[in-house]
């Protein structure tokens, strides 16, 4: 069973701790991800995810935001790994 549409390709991650990796890594393994947006509570979190996701992966285009709507938007995949207590 599939979890996301064949040829999905834009990627959120809300979250940018260590799950947030890990769940980056198993996504890329079953999907070309192309395009991928990160969520953190602190826009400075989510620019040091993307940061070091460009040094781990060199592509895909990586943006960031501390804004959950902006990221989601036409996202083709959402992946939420945060234990935060707080609104993200």
């Amino acid at each position: 069973m599939d979890l996301s549409r064949a040829g999905a390709e834009v990627l959120t991650v809300v979250g940018t701790g260590e799950q947030a990796h890990i769940h980056l890594e198993a996504m890329q393994a079953v999907r070309t991800i192309r395009e991928l947006r990160v969520v953190g509570r602190t826009i400075d979190s989510a620019e040091r995810f993307a940061d070091e996701t460009r040094k781990r992966y060199g592509d895909p285009t990586v943006t960031s935001t501390d804004s959950v709507q902006e990221a989601a938007t036409g996202a083709d995949i959402i992946c939420t790994v945060t234990s935060a207590r707080e609104t993200v």
